[in-house]
């Protein structure tokens, strides 16, 4: 006689695993294109590389009219935004920030009102991420747009989008576009920035 609870065929643990696998959601990624950025970027660090122009280095006519006519900001409705254009637009939203005649104002908020302080957890998001704690600035910004700060969300939106997650990407393109949050009304022109 058999217990009611013992199943009559028996699963291996093959087949356990393979239905507790996780769908992937970057299915399409393309492994030796983000290998290529991931280089890319190593030569930006090391200043062999213009970060505009696909590695190629530019001759100086070349760079300085570029960069005096700089593409528009990356929009959130963009859920496979330019990788490389993401992480430009958000080291300069994060310069931008930084350089807001409230930035020293929402800091010191920040650290009076013991670390809660949205527009402060903000700034201070910017500024770990341009010395290059990624991880910190992501916590901070999304204290900040927890806390409803549509800068932080649109910060959250170049970084996962920088990192080629675009899931998580749209995510905050989508909490944007439900505020109605436009880079140009917020930010100012995109060649405005530094």
């Amino acid at each position: 006689m058999s217990h009611p609870a013992t199943p009559t065929s028996r699963r291996t643990l093959e087949q356990w695993l393979a239905r507790a696998r996780t769908k992937d959601r970057y299915d399409a990624y393309d492994l030796n294109a983000a290998k290529a950025r991931l280089m890319r970027r190593r030569d930006l660090r090391n200043g062999r590389a213009c970060p505009f122009h696909g590695g190629e280095s530019r001759n100086g006519a070349e760079a300085t009219a570029f960069m005096t006519d700089p593409p528009a900001w990356t929009l959130p409705e963009e859920s496979t935004a330019d990788i490389d254009r993401a992480l430009g637009d958000l080291q300069a939203v994060s310069l931008l920030l930084l350089l807001s005649p409230t930035a020293d104002r929402d800091l010191a908020d920040f650290i009076d009102d013991h670390f809660a302080h949205e527009a402060g957890a903000r700034t201070f998001g910017c500024l770990l991420h341009l010395c290059g704690d990624v991880d910190g600035a992501r916590f901070w910004w999304q204290f900040a747009a927890g806390a409803g700060d549509d800068a932080a969300k649109y910060c959250l939106f170049l970084d996962h989008a920088q990192c080629g997650e675009f899931h998580d990407a749209e995510h905050w393109g989508r909490e944007l576009a439900l505020h109605r949050f436009a880079p140009d009304e917020f930010l100012g022109a995109r060649s405005a920035a530094p």
